[in-house]
């Protein structure tokens, strides 16, 4: 079962933030988990500001086992990690170069929804990973959609407006939130990935925001919030801020939330392999 204080010590020990004028080197192809020669779907996490970790691997893990639980399911994951460039809390609070980096998100998420377009396209993010998947939905083209989204324990402001991201979600944007999240908490003093000193959303939620513009509701209607429940516990979740992280937690209660929209046509159909596609640098 995780437990929230290596973690608190990790994010406090990391060195001061970078400095927003320093040049970014070339960011990292995305890694690739799983890779079957004919995928039945397409999944891509995001990590929080630590990058890619063991609590990831074992997400993606448990996710693996719960989407091939399904006859015939293979899915090709891959993880992006986007904050190489100083992980900690320099990429919390480095506001310029995770924007620029969403292009890159973006270019991925274009590149594998254009090239395989007959398969199912899945989102997760965790901690401040969810605020880089946002920017990124944002720019997509208007042509490309994606069928499920997950944010998990997003760092990320409760008020920022979703609408122009859940614009190109088919399906629904799931919310796991959990009040026993301590690190989220500290927030209010370190900021959110979007740099709002608050409580973030993955404590309570989000929350439709009051400030022009005004939020689209048929696109708020996609957002389903998930609170942490008890039951959650005997998947080793304990509401802490990797509890939705847990091998357990994705096999049973996410993976299951991962199903095409409704107007995706599925295929088996080789196509072109997403490896033959790039992200932009920036």
């Amino acid at each position: 079962m995780a437990s929230p204080v290596p973690l608190l010590f990790l994010l406090l020990l990391q060195p001061a933030p970078a400095t927003t004028s320093r040049p970014l080197p070339p960011p990292p192809d995305p890694v690739v988990f799983v890779a079957p020669d004919k995928p039945t779907a397409i999944v891509l996490h995001l990590p929080g500001i630590s990058g890619i970790m063991p609590v990831d691997r074992r997400m993606i893990r448990g996710l693996r086992e719960g989407l091939e639980s399904l006859p015939g399911s293979r899915p090709r994951i891959e993880a992006f990690d986007w904050p190489y460039y100083d992980k900690g809390l320099g990429a919390l609070m480095n506001e310029r170069a995770n924007r620029a980096l969403s292009l890159n998100v973006a270019a991925w998420i274009t590149a594998a929804a254009r090239a395989r377009p007959d398969l199912p396209l899945y989102l997760t993010s965790h901690s401040g990973g969810g605020g880089v998947l946002l920017w990124a939905l944002e720019l997509l083209p208007t042509d490309v959609t994606v069928d499920q989204v997950l944010f998990l324990a997003p760092a990320v402001s409760p008020t920022y407006d979703l609408s122009p991201a859940l614009r190109h979600v088919r399906g629904n944007a799931y919310v796991f939130s959990s009040p026993a999240d301590t690190v989220l908490k500290m927030t209010t003093a370190f900021g959110t990935i979007d740099r709002k000193f608050t409580t973030s959303a993955g404590v309570f939620g989000f929350v439709t925001p009051t400030t022009p513009p005004p939020a689209d509701p048929a696109q708020y209607g996609k957002l389903v919030h998930r609170p942490y429940l008890g039951d959650y516990m005997k998947f080793d979740n304990l509401g802490d801020h990797i509890g939705s992280l847990e091998p357990a937690f994705s096999k049973s209660v996410l993976s299951a939330l991962l199903t095409p929209a409704p107007s995706k046509i599925q295929s088996t159909q080789p196509g072109l392999p997403v490896s033959s596609t790039r992200p932009a640098r920036p």
